[in-house]
């Protein structure tokens, strides 16, 4: 086909035409005319194959590998010490020898080609584990975290503690520092306040990112001491303690001013109303429309049953009506 074209440029041009022009009606750019016609003439053989695409680039790379030094990396490679290496490791050990001075990378491709491979070492997860922790009922996980607030021109912090089951805040504290000591505080009141410091009883499982206050030595002792679980979120995973988040989002929109207060008193009272809201008043999406202090004392579930049944009661009522206002239609009709 090229050989083809050529020609028939090449006849063209014989019978006058230019060659710019005979290029143009068949498509064929003019310096590639030129650049072929020339091959051709060279080859003075095979016209065919002066044409064929060639690779280009040297066939063979000038650094490449030495037949001797590519047989005594593969024969090395299987005998002790450097049976079992690694291909970093085997290179530099080649290299303080005086054998083969290689990279890493030929080594590996030296050893794969010949069939062997180094140790393979279990590399350990960078990644925390999900902090499993089903809820099945009130007081038993506990989810926590704090959040900022502007007072006038300085920052004040809410810490909020969240019942993972009826999303209730079992537990709160307006704080000027944000230390694992107001952290701890906040549990003393929300377990005083649930029944949970008496003799017997089953403490809940807390869930927390690894904020510094978090992860605080005093604050694992507390725990420690009291005898309840604390696991923390994998880093920057903020879903794994979305009910958390999730509090905290609905109090910087639904909250009081918008999370401004002209002064710390003023604050307080304000948050404190929020949450009496939020747990008597705020029905709840995720628990079913129900408020989280209904839920948490066990009465959501018939709340819940209630509505379902009073829509069926509903439906069939308006079903009965529809009908007899159709029939009575009928036999106007």
């Amino acid at each position: 086909m090229k050989v083809a074209l050529v020609d028939a440029v090449g006849e063209a041009e014989r019978g006058g035409m230019a060659v710019e022009r005979a290029c143009a009606v068949i498509g064929l750019p003019r310096r590639r005319w030129y650049r072929w016609r020339d091959r051709i003439a060279e080859a003075a053989g095979d016209r065919v194959a002066a044409l064929t695409e060639r690779k280009r680039g040297p066939q063979r790379a000038p650094h490449a590998l030495l037949p001797e030094e590519r047989e005594t990396i593969a024969a090395l490679a299987s005998q002790e010490p450097f049976a079992g290496l690694s291909a970093p490791k085997m290179a530099v050990m080649l290299a303080r020898e005086n054998r083969v001075h290689v990279s890493a990378r030929t080594v590996g491709r030296v050893v794969r080609a010949a069939g062997l491979s180094g140790v393979r070492r279990q590399r350990r997860s960078r990644h925390a584990a999900k902090p499993e922790a089903p809820a099945g009922g009130p007081n038993q996980v506990w989810r926590f975290d704090l959040t900022y607030v502007q007072v006038v021109l300085v920052w004040m912090y809410v810490v909020f503690i969240v019942d993972a089951f009826s999303r209730k805040i079992v537990g709160w504290r307006f704080t000027a520092d944000a230390t694992s000591r107001e952290v701890r505080k906040t549990f003393e009141q929300a377990l005083l306040a649930e029944g949970l410091l008496e003799a017997g009883q089953v403490l809940p499982t807390m869930v927390s990112d690894r904020g510094p206050q978090m992860r605080a030595k005093s604050l694992r002792e507390f725990f420690r001491d009291l005898g309840a679980a604390h696991l923390f979120s994998r880093p920057h995973v903020p879903t794994d303690n979305a009910i958390a988040e999730a509090t905290i989002g609905c109090f910087k929109i639904e909250g009081p001013g918008f999370d401004r207060f002209p002064d710390a008193l003023t604050g307080e009272h304000e948050v404190a109303v929020w949450v009496e809201t939020y747990n008597q008043r705020r029905l709840h999406g995720g628990i079913g429309y129900v408020t989280p202090e209904e839920e948490h004392t066990g009465r959501g579930e018939a709340l819940r049953e209630a509505r379902k049944q009073a829509l069926r009661v509903a439906r069939a009522r308006r079903l009965e009506v529809n009908r007899a206002k159709k029939d009575a239609e009928v036999r106007a009709a």
